[in-house]
């Protein structure tokens, strides 16, 4: 009995969090059940009012629907009917305001690899995936930063293949190199033949 009560005094618990602590301490079933009974008697446990704390405090770490839902039901063990009942009507400005954390971080790749990259960090927090491309369609792309990573790996390709290779077959290994970085053609050739 002491051990329920100060499992639940430090934080908060799902029931089948409880009562699988409870079971890997006490041999015994029946106690386990008796600890469990009156625990939720006395209001120590709520999955309700758990999984709606939970949701609100992984919602304002930016985590989405999909992983939250999944975390209550497949490691706090919630029933579904409770999860039918929780609310997530912010989770929209929620990727929004996730994703103005990572611009910097993500300011100078091209727009093709900066869209797939923000997406998978919005897909690994779980948001929907209308919820990222919504989210994704409206980052503005910063021309400038991109042109200066792009002058930036062009020089390092033409280092890099320049001792090995002759001016048509270094363009050709710049331009496939550049192109894997996920620049634009119509930019590669233009920054090409500027330092080719």
């Amino acid at each position: 009995m002491n051990y329920g009560l100060g499992l639940v005094s430090k934080r908060e618990y799902s029931t089948k969090e409880v009562k699988d602590k409870l079971l890997a301490k006490a041999a015994d079933p029946a106690l386990v059940k008796e600890v469990m009974f009156y625990l939720k008697k006395e209001g120590f446990l709520n999955d309700e009012e758990f999984a709606r704390d939970y949701a609100e405090s992984k919602t304002a770490l930016f985590y989405g629907r999909e992983r939250i839902l999944s975390a209550l039901r497949f490691e706090k063990g919630l029933n579904p009917e409770i999860l039918d009942g929780l609310s997530f009507s912010e989770e929209l400005p929620h990727a929004k305001a996730f994703l103005r954390t990572l611009e910097k971080k993500t300011a100078s790749l091209p727009a093709k690899s900066r869209r797939i990259k923000l997406s998978q960090m919005l897909s690994r927090r779980g948001f929907s995936t209308d919820i990222i491309n919504q989210v994704v369609d409206e980052i503005p792309s910063n021309s400038a930063a991109v042109k200066a990573s792009l002058e930036k790996e062009a020089t390092k390709a033409i280092q890099r293949y320049g001792k090995k290779y002759n001016s048509y077959n270094l363009k050709q290994k710049c331009f496939a190199y550049l192109c894997s970085k996920g620049f634009s053609s119509g930019e590669i050739s233009e920054v090409l033949e500027r330092k080719l």
